[in-house]
C-alpha cells in the first residue's frame, strides 16, 4: 500500500472523529439542559415565594387585609411621595421620568410582597421582602434628595441649566417616613409567636 493510500484512509477516520466530537458535546449540552430544565421544574413545584399582584383587584384584596394603622401610614406616606415626586419630574419635563414611574412601582410591588407573607405567616420571606422594600425607598429617597440642586443638563445640542427642584425633597422626606413606619411594623413583630393573628394597632 502506498503512502497516498494510508494518507487517504486516514483522512476519513480523522474526519469522522472530528465531526464524532462535536456530536458528543451536543449531547453533553442537551443532557445539562434536560437536567437543568428538571431542577427548575422542581424548583417551581416546590417553591412557595409569593408572586407580585398584577391584578389591581387582587392588590385591593391583599390590602383590605392590613388592617395595622402602621402599615396603612407606611402606605399613605408613599402614596403621597409618589404623588408630589411624579407631579415634579413631569413638571420639570425630565427625560427620564418613566424611571421614576418604574421604581415607585417596583417598591410598591415589594411591599405587597411583604404584605401577603405577612399574612400567610412566611416569616423568611417576610424579613427578606421587608429588608429589601426598606432598602429601595432609602435608596430612592438618596435619588430623589440627588435631584433637589440645579444641574447642566444637555438640551439637545446645547447645555443648559435645569432649575432646582426643591419639592423633591418632600417626596424624598415622605419615602423615609414611609421605610421608618415599614421598619416599626417589621420590627415589632419580629419576636411575636404568631405574625398572623396579631398586628401593631
Amino acid at each position: 500500500m502506498t503512502e497516498s493510500e494510508d494518507d487517504e484512509q486516514r483522512a476519513p477516520d480523522e474526519t469522522s472523529r472530528e465531526t464524532a466530537r462535536p456530536a458528543g458535546e451536543e449531547n453533553v449540552v442537551e443532557i445539562t439542559e434536560e437536567f437543568a430544565g428538571r431542577a427548575l421544574a422542581r424548583l417551581k413545584s416546590q417553591a412557595t415565594l409569593p408572586e407580585v399582584a398584577v391584578d389591581p383587584r387582587q392588590v385591593a384584596a391583599t390590602l383590605r387585609k392590613a388592617q395595622s394603622r402602621v402599615l396603612w401610614l407606611s402606605i399613605f406616606l408613599f402614596a403621597a411621595s409618589t404623588t408630589v415626586g411624579l407631579l415634579v419630574i413631569t413638571g420639570a419635563a425630565l427625560e427620564d421620568w418613566y424611571m421614576h414611574v418604574g421604581m415607585y412601582i417596583v417598591i410598591f410591588s415589594f411591599f405587597a410582597i411583604y404584605l401577603k407573607a405577612h399574612l400567610a405567616k412566611q416569616r423568611v420571606m417576610r424579613h427578606f421582602y421587608a429588608g429589601l422594600t426598606v432598602f429601595m425607598k432609602l435608596f430612592f429617597a438618596g435619588i430623589l434628595h440627588d435631584l433637589v440642586e440645579a444641574k447642566e443638563v444637555l438640551d439637545g445640542t446645547e447645555t443648559v441649566v435645569r432649575a432646582a427642584l426643591p419639592w423633591l425633597d418632600v417626596a424624598s422626606g415622605f419615602l423615609v417616613l414611609s421605610a421608618v413606619a415599614l421598619t416599626l411594623h417589621w420590627v415589632a413583630l419580629r419576636g411575636r409567636p404568631d405574625i398572623a393573628s396579631v398586628d401593631l394597632p
